[in-house]
């Protein structure tokens, strides 16, 4: 038996073998490794200058790497004979799509591992497909074949003695990987190609680094970071390496991830090109807004110099605050945006997330009923129409003002506090008129305090000092002195509530003054039919008509 190829060959390729010297009659089967490469029929047999014999081209199968004999066995009448030739097997890579695919960057298309680019960390499987197709062609089995059987490898971040190591394993019997594979995180760097390489564990020795793609001849000049096509002018062999390769993206991460407009947002990050200057920009994830950018400096939002290391500085450099931009309100979900950071204010390299979510403003944040307020929204749905509403109680939900958000939804409105409304503190929402979500997952609060006819208020008598007990002609009295900053005269009443010693309310007394505009007077009222004993006062005082006009005050303790 004799070859017409070369003696050594991976899972991929074809070889053609002559038989000779067998009869007519034989059936000769060729076979390699134990597995049946042809079967040549009588039929085929035809005279040459060895006797009867015919040529067979056939796929050789998957094996691990080492030297195998094929053999070349006829019968007649039950008897046989085998010629042997040694053919070599070789580590292989397979990639899908088959070997001369490429992106637009180059870079061979592979499935080898499952996931080929993301940021320090991912993971990703090393794996031996199966594939529905022939082996070599575009839907052939992929991924890494032919290493020595049963063995054990490495899997190592770059190449080199000071490769990082990823991960073991052993092979089956027919060197590749069993099952779904080998699971492993990949290791850190600058962004950009990195090679996964695969040596022996006993030795470190590379198996794969540096060969080619299976099927595809010698390595060319052209190689794996080539955008072009490979032609044989000017003494080109056509062909690729075989290294399975990982696209290295930097890590960039926000903080806070979620926010309003005008966020103070730093980033962090690592993975990218040393000392070279990078811009920020943002862009909307969401449809309604899809392709449209969102700048608050020309064309990027910030910009800076990444370290020696490759890492983010900290700083203002790495600083911004998140430009005014639509949020679409939907049940008071968000909208994510894509911060990217790349070496030109267009660049998508490198990304990172944050959700924008809308957000509103009172002025003021405390009033009285009857004054005026101004909401302001920002990160709203661009176009739509809000209600203003004033969220009295868990069900009493009043419309108090309606708001169009602009075309990067900014709102504005104002609206007059009702004037039955108690004092208290409440939520001003924002819905969506088309459809009644609510666009504010933080709605701010309004502090409403009581108010009184003439402008009177809960401050308009000020005191000088904590209500006092002394005796005034034997007498039992509480006596506190106040000052009036209303532009009129008042007569009010000053109420002293009296506990005693276990906090109980023993007695209520009052005592009256008039207070002259921008005056002052001490007020006093007698204690009256109090048991001896420790207590405690408490004071307020209202016009005669019973509005608030101090604050409250407690005395120290005192003994009757």
């Amino acid at each position: 038996m004799t070859s017409t190829s070369a003696d050594t060959a991976d899972y991929t390729s074809t070889k053609a073998y002559t038989v000779h010297g067998f009869s007519t009659a034989d059936a000769v089967t060729v076979a390699i490794g134990g597995s049946t490469l042809a079967t040549i029929t009588a039929a085929t047999m035809t005279a040459n200058a060895y006797g009867h014999g015919a040529t067979a081209t056939t796929q050789v199968p998957d094996l691990a790497s080492g030297a195998y004999s094929i053999s070349a066995t006829g019968s007649i009448s039950g008897a046989s004979a085998t010629g042997t030739y040694t053919l070599t097997y070789k580590p292989a890579v397979q990639l899908a799509g088959g070997a001369t695919a490429q992106t637009s960057g180059g870079v061979l298309t592979q499935t080898t591992i499952t996931v080929n680019s993301g940021a320090s960390g991912t993971t990703t499987i090393l794996r031996t497909g199966t594939g529905s197709g022939t082996a070599g062609s575009s839907t052939g089995p992929y991924g890494v074949h032919g290493l020595a059987a049963s063995t054990s490898y490495q899997v190592t971040w770059g190449i080199g003695a000071g490769a990082t190591v990823l991960t073991t394993f052993t092979t089956n019997a027919v060197g590749g990987i069993s099952g779904g594979g080998i699971q492993f995180a990949v290791g850190s760097g600058n962004s950009g190609y990195h090679i996964l390489d695969i040596r022996l564990a006993s030795t470190g020795a590379d198996v794969i680094f540096g060969g080619t793609t299976a099927g595809s001849g010698a390595f060319s000049s052209q190689g794996w970071v080539s955008g072009n096509s490979c032609t044989t002018s000017n003494g080109q062999i056509c062909g690729y390496f075989g290294d399975t390769v990982f696209s290295l993206t930097a890590s960039i991460t926000p903080s806070p991830s979620v926010g309003a407009v005008g966020t103070a947002v730093s980033l962090t990050g690592s993975g990218l090109t040393p000392s070279t200057t990078y811009y920020a920009w943002v862009k909307s994830s969401g449809a309604s807004t899809s392709g449209v950018t969102y700048t608050t400096a020309g064309t990027y939002v910030t910009t800076f110099t990444s370290t020696a290391t490759g890492t983010i500085p900290t700083g203002t450099a790495s600083t911004f605050n998140f430009p005014t931009a639509p949020a679409k309100a939907s049940g008071e979900n968000a909208t994510s945006y894509t911060i990217y950071v790349d070496t030109s204010t267009t660049g998508t390299t490198n990304s990172a997330t944050f959700v924008l979510q809308a957000a509103a403003s009172l002025s003021p944040t405390s009033t009285t009923p009857g004054s005026s307020v101004t909401v302001t929204g920002s990160g709203l749905d661009a176009g739509q129409t809000y209600n203003v509403v004033l969220r009295l109680g868990a069900s009493n939900l009043v419309v108090v003002a309606g708001m169009t958000a602009n075309g990067v939804g900014a709102a504005t409105a104002s609206f007059t506090v009702p004037a039955s409304t108690a004092p208290g503190s409440y939520q001003i929402l924002l819905t969506r008129t088309s459809d009644g979500k609510r666009a504010l997952v933080s709605p701010p609060t309004l502090t409403v305090s009581a108010s009184a006819t003439g402008g009177l208020t809960a401050q308009t008598l000020t005191s000088s000092g904590a209500p006092a007990e002394a005796a005034v002609n034997g007498q039992a009295t509480v006596s506190q002195t106040f000052t009036n900053t209303a532009s009129s005269s008042l007569s009010v009443y000053m109420w002293v509530s009296v506990q005693n010693a276990a906090g109980q309310t023993v007695g209520v007394f009052l005592g009256s003054a008039t207070v002259t505009a921008g005056g002052s007077s001490t007020i006093a009222a007698a204690l009256f039919n109090l048991p001896s004993g420790t207590y405690t006062a408490t004071t307020f005082v209202t016009t005669t008509s019973g509005i608030v006009v101090s604050s409250t005050s407690s005395t120290s303790s005192f003994s009757l």
